[in-house]
């Protein structure tokens, strides 16, 4: 379970549903977040980009709300890096494109001979 429960003054939930003994912050928390995320914050961004697929769905032009559920999903990921939830991809080094592979004909990568 996250740090983050303790650190905003919640009681974690129990199986991710609302706590035992749940204070007006917990109920709020409960009704912010979108069900099954682990982190509260997380929880409320995962909510907030659920509901911006909805409104992008139900318009006429949702690419506004299309593009503002793709910031959302990024700010999700970068939390989860900052925290160490997910791994960041290693950065290429130079030496890494000094000899990229090649791609054989049907998309296969093959490695270049000399």
């Amino acid at each position: 379970m996250s740090h983050r429960w303790k650190a905003l003054g919640l009681n974690e939930p129990r199986n991710l549903d609302l706590p035992d003994h749940p204070t007006t912050a917990d109920l709020a928390m409960y009704a912010l977040r979108a069900r099954g995320c682990e982190d509260p914050v997380e929880g409320i961004l995962r909510g907030v980009e659920s509901d911006l697929g909805v409104l992008a769905d139900a318009t006429d032009s949702g690419a506004p709300f299309v593009a503002l559920a793709r910031r959302v999903e990024v700010a999700i990921k970068l939390l989860r890096r900052a925290d160490g939830r997910e791994k960041a991809p290693t950065v290429r080094s130079e030496e890494d494109d000094k000899d990229p592979p090649s791609t054989a004909p049907g998309g296969a990568r093959c490695s270049r001979s000399s």
